[in-house]
């Protein structure tokens, strides 16, 4: 059984949100990543992927990943990575 960092998709989302809305933002030389999401939720990066094929926390797993990716697209394409 795989353990989670979570006791509830409301806290998921909840400490998720807080990752992108107030935590990076107050970090402002972290780079939105799998491993920095994984240190914030107090879990691994492996711990964390498996999670994505997890009925209650995949899609908002999966929506975090695509949010990381989305900001290093985006910072890529202006040449600060």
């Amino acid at each position: 059984m795989n353990q989670t960092p979570f006791t509830s998709l409301t806290q998921c989302t909840a400490r998720i949100d807080e990752y992108f809305n107030n935590y990076l933002p107050k970090h402002e030389n972290e780079i939105a990543d799998v491993d920095s999401l994984a240190d914030f939720l107090g879990t691994t990066r492996e711990a964390l992927i498996s999670l994505e094929s997890d009925k209650t926390y995949g899609f908002e797993i999966r929506k975090a990943k695509k949010s990381i990716a989305k900001i290093k697209k985006q910072l890529a394409f202006c040449g600060k990575i």
